[in-house]
């Protein structure tokens, strides 16, 4: 899916040829990237203007100025590149806007021609909207293969205002290490640990250099590195014999006589990394003074907390207060906050040392008890689940991506087991989740979480949960589509369907509050699934896809026009006619609609005007909702007969929105394989709050709905047969789209398929945790009797769909502050 499509204007003046030497990392590939001349760009749509008054440098700019949200302006330039280069490069530029209203692009994008032919659409490097001074932008991105050209284009598309461009650039991309996070007696005694990535693929080396000479070295050929160093001799981890596994300790510490105020006082050495880049053999180096503590005792394994909106890669080490000090570890410690009938998660990590590996690991829970009043949220309450991973070879790197982000092992999957073993060295998360029953009494409750392997003393992770003095609902309050579809869980499964398998995946989504529906289904769902469903929280469910019957198939998205024949038609109505009649009876209409047309565009309008007027003639009251390509205004859905129009987030307008509400229609949205940044999303190499967020933005932005288009798309290589979570955690199961979409990852993908029923997956997790945040706002707004309140309160997470916080402590933080005043009302 192509999202942004420019039609090619190959205008001679336009293009710029780089030939003979070769291209140079720092060289601008640009021609005239000031406009400080005339020529090398050319006219997008309805042009530009080289402004004489404004300048970022120098004394013009590129001018773009709007009258309508219909307005596209912009400027083109191809670069020819001969020889075709293969190397990761960077787009930049500056811009200033006033008053900037965007429909759909204000940014710097890129289309990238490979030498073989194919292409590579749609790099962008975007600015804010609104009024703003001189504000920089830049996005780095990969290439698969040799690129012969690039256009390169300035946008200011489905936009209105004024805005100016200037100092542009495209370079090859910069080569610099990315971070490098150190961290001194993670396992004990004179060890340092480091990890860190750099820009580019690159080679490495770690090395501890003390007084005399070089005390210990590592390397290694792919990214992120990751070392782990001490001084020959201390044995640190020899391979000596782990403690026998008794007592309690933090990261399995052995007991040891308490360090003498020589020891306490710490070795001074320096750490020096190097690396070399794989593509131009550039090489740098960074030198840090660290300070060790030989008196420390040796650990065989960390421990450590998480929040559960960080995704944890296998390399990760503990966030060090502070660098280059080492000190005896704090006693690791969860804290979390919840209301009641909401489920709140973090996570345990588990470390082993270099040449140490835990062998049979159990995770042991305590009820949590509150000591003001004595009350319990019971240790049945506390369920955990092993981290899994499944590979991602190639990861799509944006602005947002996370720095120790790299291809290989994905975590994603949340694995039901009952022990684990860890490799050396590899960071294995435990995903642990707290559910308080509904009016459970407010206070702080204390327990305890214990890691417990076979060959290892046992870790306590103390616990704190502050409870909230209110409950949550168990029907929520915004409507949900997200796709859990049949034809999958029988490829898996095979046929028929139980409805006792099926009531089991319905369950799992619902009590991560979506509704256990499918905007897809050409059979309507079964009375009795909806009945069962409804105690438990649904609140919308799609009677029918009005396309052909999916027989053999595993799903029918959208069918051609030319299957809207009579004959069809009178099919659908002897088929809905008794069952929207038997919904009516049941009770059930009021939560019924229908939905139809899949991303169509102007050719189905006289379709979608005739079967959408269908359903309002024979069955009032079920409303009609599609992600068809109409207008957000209310003249245009009643001429279609839309009801509920879903334009995905990039194309969602809060100003047209709001006149179609006030016209009582409902405008939901939607995300797909995009947009990504600056929007967000949860594919599964986007930041892991990004699932949390998005609902903060759906209150903010006042959506009726949000829908996505498959919970269960497991139609991809190895994806045939139920994941067997005792196997270990790297999973052959696939979540990578594949073949021109081998960049793309659990698109369409939150669940997995266990032997007996669902596995979820971390972000499936946080988005039940965003829903949930959700309702905060929803009680906030009810309780102060305006909406208003509750879309300011979202303020210091998110003001509108592209700006929002990517920060876990500041969402908590704003999220305790609500529940706090909900508390004093």
């Amino acid at each position: 899916m192509r999202v942004c499509v420019i039609a090619p204007l190959l205008l001679a003046a336009s293009t710029t040829a780089l030939t003979a030497a070769p291209v140079q990392r720092g060289q601008n590939l640009l021609a005239n990237p000031g406009f400080e001349a005339d020529g090398a760009w050319e006219p997008v749509g309805e042009g530009f203007q080289l402004d004489d008054t404004v300048a970022h440098t120098g004394r013009r700019s590129l001018r773009c100025e709007g009258a309508t949200l219909d307005s596209t302006h912009g400027a083109r330039q191809v670069l020819t590149l001969d020889p075709p280069v293969q190397h990761p490069f960077l787009i930049a530029g500056w811009s200033r806007a006033a008053g900037a209203e965007v429909g759909q692009d204000y940014d710097l994008y890129l289309d990238v021609h490979y030498a073989d032919g194919t292409p590579l659409w749609g790099q962008i490097a975007r600015f804010e909207a609104g009024t703003h001074d001189w504000q920089r932008t830049e996005a780095t991105f990969d290439v698969a293969k040799p690129v012969q050209s690039i256009e390169v284009f300035v946008l200011f598309r489905r936009a209105r205002r004024t805005v100016w461009f200037d100092d542009l650039e495209v370079t090859l991309a910069p080569f610099a290490f990315r971070e490098l996070r150190i961290l001194p007696g993670l396992f004990g005694g004179e060890s340092v640990s480091v990890v860190g990535s750099t820009t580019l693929p690159a080679h490495w080396r770690a090395t501890l250099e003390g007084p005399a000479g070089v005390l210990a070295d590592q390397s290694g050929e792919a990214m992120p590195l990751r070392a782990d160093l001490s001084s020959p001799g201390l044995g640190v981890w020899s391979g000596s014999p782990l403690p026998s596994p008794r007592g309690r300790g933090v990261g399995g510490e052995a007991p040891s006589p308490s360090p003498s105020p020589r020891e306490r006082a710490g070795v001074r050495v320096r750490l020096r990394v190097s690396a070399t880049d794989d593509l131009l053999g550039e090489t740098i180096e960074e030198v840090r003074p660290v300070t060790t503590s030989p008196g420390t005792p040796n650990r065989g394994y960390a421990v450590w907390t998480e929040s559960s909106m960080q995704r944890v890669m296998p390399t990760r080490l503990p966030t060090a207060p502070r660098v280059g000090h080492a000190s005896r570890l704090s006693p690791p410690v969860a804290r979390i906050a919840l209301a009641g009938h909401e489920y709140e998660s973090f996570q345990i990590v588990v470390l082993p040392a270099p040449d140490r590996e835990l062998h049979g690991v159990r995770v042991e829970t305590s009820d949590l008890v509150c000591r003001a009043n004595g009350a319990r949220i019971a240790a049945s309450n506390i369920e955990w689940q092993q981290v899994g991973y499944v590979h991602a070879p190639r990861i799509d790197r944006q602005p947002n991506t996370e720095a120790d982000a790299a291809p290989g092992w994905w975590p994603d999957p949340l694995l039901p087991v009952e022990r684990f073993d860890v490799p050396s060295g590899w960071a294995q998360p435990v995903w642990v989740t707290v559910y308080a029953p509904p009016d459970t009494p407010p206070g702080e409750y204390i327990g305890t979480i214990t890691i417990n392997p076979r060959n290892a003393p046992a870790t306590e992770v103390e616990v704190r949960a502050t409870m909230y003095g209110f409950t949550l609902p168990v029907e929520g309050h915004l409507k949900t589509a997200f796709a859990l579809m049949d034809g999958y869980l029988e490829q898996v499964y095979g046929e028929p369907l139980t409805a006792e398998l099926r009531q089991r995946y319905g369950d799992f989504v619902l009590r991560h509050r979506l509704n256990a529906d499918d905007i897809s289904r050409t059979s309507p769902p079964a009375i009795e699934d909806l009945l069962h469903y409804r105690d438990r929280g649904l609140n919308a469910f799609n009677v029918l896809n009005m396309v052909q019957e999916r027989g053999e198939a595993t799903w029918v998205c959208w069918s051609p026009l030319e299957a809207y024949t009579p004959a069809f038609k009178q099919r659908l109505i002897e088929r809905l006619d008794p069952y929207v009649a038997e919904l009516r009876r049941q009770g059930l209409a009021e939560k019924a609609y229908i939905y139809t047309f899949d991303e169509r565009g102007e050719e189905f309008y006289p379709t979608i005007r005739e079967y959408f007027g269908l359903v309002h003639e024979r069955y009032p009251g079920i409303p009609t909702l599609t992600t068809a390509y109409v207008r957000q205004d209310p003249a245009a859905m009643r001429d279609l007969n839309v009801d509920w129009a879903c334009p995905v987030t990039a194309a969602y307008h809060f100003e047209e929105a709001e006149r179609c509400r006030a016209a009582g229609l409902q405008v939901w949205s939607y995300i797909c394989l995009g947009p990504r940044y600056p929007y967000a999303n949860w594919l599964a190499d986007c930041p892991l709050i990004e699932a949390r967020v998005i609902w903060w933005q759906a209150f903010q932005q006042k959506l009726d709905g949000f829908l996505y288009w498959g919970l269960n798309i497991w139609g991809r290589d190895h994806n045939d047969r139920p994941v067997d979570p005792r196997g270990g955690p790297l999973l052959g199961w696939s979540i990578t789209t594949g073949g021109d979409y081998d960049w793309l990852h659990g698109d369409g993908e939150l669940l997995y398929a266990g032997p007996d029923g669902p596995i979820g997956s971390i972000r499936l997790a946080n988005i039940r945790d965003g829903l949930e945040d959700y309702e905060y706002l929803w009680l906030f707004s009810d309780r102060a009797g305006n909406i208003e309140a509750g879309r300011e309160a979202c303020t210091p997470i998110t003001t509108d769909l592209t700006s929002f916080t990517r920060d876990a402590a500041t969402l908590l933080a704003q999220r305790e502050a609500i529940a706090r005043k909900l508390e004093s009302r």
